[in-house]
């Protein structure tokens, strides 16, 4: 269609002139680029118009598609002519319906691909290799589109496309041979985090100067593989690398990739394998990525300051994300995994051939179903108490954040006193407007349902209690952490107890001035 259009343009512009050049004096480059201006704004009026919507309705209903379900890998022997209505449906979708300002008939062309992709395999993987191929679509509307609604009609449609395919190619998630995970690059000193990362020029090709072929030689190609879903996959991921600037708009990249993961074990599995999790902290913090530059050296990373004083990023679906890859792992890792099991069985040794110590429960916040362990290297950079904390301070998803300290805290104290260390010190800087996320964190951290619950209560308010009467001074910082401890003791029976402890009375006298006297009689404190 653009070669139509551009032949029909250069004949036209041939005899424009041919016909008005002897009545006007005009430069034959200015004619040339006036006509094609003319023409491109005429195609573009009438592309978005209404007329040719009513036309493409039309054009479906009179050829109606065809089912293909019995041969899901030979959608390249399809009659092209069979899978024409769809893909020119697809395209009128993408480039025209999502981006005119007008999405009233979106709902039904978006009903209309959902319904014909769950019962046509060819146009889901045609859809697949063709945002494979170029990421223009996603990159526009993932990324870059302001409107909500096309974004979550554009994910439904990739959705539909994904879930029929994925019953066909999950056996092949796995036949990449990944080599052994590349360690973290680290910054250069006085480097400027937020510069270009990747060598290149303005479009990310090799600049020739060898360092894009070092870098193909450290890892194998993600393209070696021939699932085309995965190859998808790859690509979707591929553009983490690039999207900063859309900070603003890139809500319903991370939307996608949540529903991707919540479709079962093996589709978390195929992000974790590519060390999302990790890759995920690096985009939060603008630190550079570790193995997505180096798996895709030709897409050049791009890296700008995200977030501003009058607004935030879309964080909460890629923290959602986070907690449901994080979730659907052990909430071990293997080394201490292998120290529990030595350190029974020495135990056992020296207690005369006793039963080994059973394994503890699995936590409230695993997934049902089949797990596996997160990489080491993602486990070590996600449970960071400077990462979690700074993700407290942002406004990102809380409950999200409180999910992960919940898994990784499950019977093991020495993570747990770490993290209430690190809200006690977010207690101690943030101010009273932003204390609510920590607050949450708390909550979820003290209602933790295993051996050391008491300790956590305990340990968590006996080190908050003197920060509090340090902040004395700032008033409404301490009238919202006092209205907190009397909510969490309404809940919490450890922490009611405690207040309540003759032991602790002296720790809080001071909190009286803030409470009113019914709160103070209904608390006996």
């Amino acid at each position: 269609t653009n070669d139509n259009n551009n032949s029909t343009s250069t004949a036209v512009s041939s005899k424009m002139r041919r016909q008005f050049m002897t009545s006007c004096d005009v430069h034959d480059a200015l004619t040339v680029g006036v006509w094609q201006e003319n023409f491109v704004m005429g195609v573009h009026r009438n592309m978005f118009g209404k007329e040719f919507e009513q036309f493409m309705w039309k054009l479906q209903q009179a050829a109606p598609p065809f089912v293909f379900m019995d041969f899901p890998y030979q959608w390249s022997a399809v009659p092209a002519m069979s899978m024409r209505p769809l893909e020119s449906a697809a395209r009128f979708v993408f480039d025209v319906l999502m981006r005119s300002g007008d999405t009233s008939e979106l709902d039904k062309w978006s009903k209309y691909l959902q319904s014909t992709l769950r019962r046509n395999v060819p146009v889901c993987l045609w859809m697949l290799v063709a945002l494979s191929s170029n990421d223009r679509w996603l990159h526009q509307i993932l990324a870059a589109c302001p409107n909500d609604d096309a974004q979550r009609h554009f994910v439904d449609i990739l959705m539909a496309a994904v879930e029929t395919v994925a019953p066909h190619e999950r056996a092949k998630y796995s036949e990449l041979p990944f080599e052994a995970p590349l360690p973290p690059v680290p910054a250069d000193e006085g480097e400027d985090e937020h510069d270009e990362q990747v060598d290149g020029d303005a479009n990310g090709n090799d600049n020739g100067n060898g360092e894009d072929a070092r870098r193909r030689e450290l890892v194998p190609l993600l393209q070696g593989t021939d699932s085309m879903l995965v190859r998808f996959i790859d690509s979707v991921l591929a553009l983490l690398l690039k999207l900063s600037p859309s900070w603003r708009t890139f809500g319903g990249y991370f939307t996608f990739l949540l529903r991707f993961a919540r479709m079962g074990y093996a589709e978390r599995k195929l992000l974790t394998n590519r060390h999302l999790v990790a890759e995920l902290v690096h985009f939060f913090d603008g630190s550079a990525s570790p193995f997505l530059s180096r798996w895709h050296p030709n897409v050049r990373r791009v890296a700008v300051r995200m977030g501003s004083l009058a607004a935030e990023p879309q964080w909460h679906d890629m923290f959602e994300l986070m907690s449901v890859l994080v979730c659907g792992t052990f909430c071990t890792d293997p080394s201490s995994l292998d120290n529990n099991n030595n350190n029974n069985n020495n135990q056992n040794n020296n207690s005369n051939g006793d039963q080994a110590t059973p394994p503890p429960p699995p936590p409230p916040t695993q997934l049902p179903g089949r797990l596996f362990y997160l990489p080491s290297y993602d486990r070590a950079v996600a449970s960071q108490e400077r990462v979690l904390s700074e993700c407290l301070r942002k406004k990102t998803n809380a409950s999200a954040v409180a999910t992960m300290l919940v898994h990784w805290s499950w019977y093991d104290m020495d993570y747990s006193t770490r993290v209430i260390d690190m809200l006690v010190r977010l207690v101690d800087e943030l101010d009273s407007e932003d204390l609510p996320r920590t607050f949450v964190a708390i909550k979820r951290v003290l209602d933790i349902a295993d051996f050391g619950r008491l300790h956590r209560v305990y340990y968590l308010m006996s080190r908050m209690m003197p920060t509090l009467f340090n902040n004395i001074e700032y008033s409404s910082a301490t009238a919202s952490c006092v209205r907190f401890v009397r909510r969490l003791a309404d809940s919490n029976a450890a922490v009611a107890k405690w207040l309540l402890s003759p032991s602790n009375a002296k720790q809080i006298e001071w909190m009286q001035p803030f409470m009113s006297r019914h709160m103070y009689e209904e608390n006996r404190i």
